[in-house]
């Protein structure tokens, strides 16, 4: 512990920066805060971006949200897009088929109330040369 001339900690309010991710700070961001839950997945349903005013902010907003609702949210923050997710789920909800994804009854249980990816806010809708293909939809995130 390193101590200021007049006795108090230095660095006592500073955050720890990962420069290897190029995340400019990081500080815990408590039980909703997905970090907390590495080897496992969750649904991602949002996100926020640069685009977006305090973006981070707004994901630890609506996950707090989506908590007083009864879900089981989570946000993520990255160094330019922060995650909104929902759930916690381990390798044997994600099983691989004849080479396709498949979720267990779990996950497409949330899915099923959860079925699009929101970016700031609004459905991230795909297009192909401008003409919509769909709606994006919610997708397993593995926790890193």
């Amino acid at each position: 512990m390193l101590f200021r001339s007049d006795g108090q900690r230095a660095f006592e309010n500073s955050d720890l920066i990962n420069l290897g991710t190029g995340q400019t700070s990081y500080r815990d961001g408590g039980a909703f805060d997905l970090r907390r839950y590495p080897g496992n997945y969750s649904l991602q349903v949002g996100f926020y971006d640069e685009a977006f005013p305090d973006f981070r902010k707004a994901a630890e907003k609506a996950a707090a949200q989506l908590r007083t609702q009864g879900e089981d949210a989570y946000f993520y923050h990255g160094p330019k897009r922060s995650l909104v997710t929902i759930g916690l789920f381990n390798d044997s909800d994600i099983n691989v088929v004849n080479g396709s994804v498949v979720y267990s009854p779990r996950v497409k249980e949330v899915q099923k109330r959860f079925p699009y990816n929101l970016g700031n806010g609004v459905t991230v809708v795909e297009k192909v040369e401008g003409k919509k293909i769909r709606e994006q939809p919610s997708v397993i995130v593995k926790v890193e």
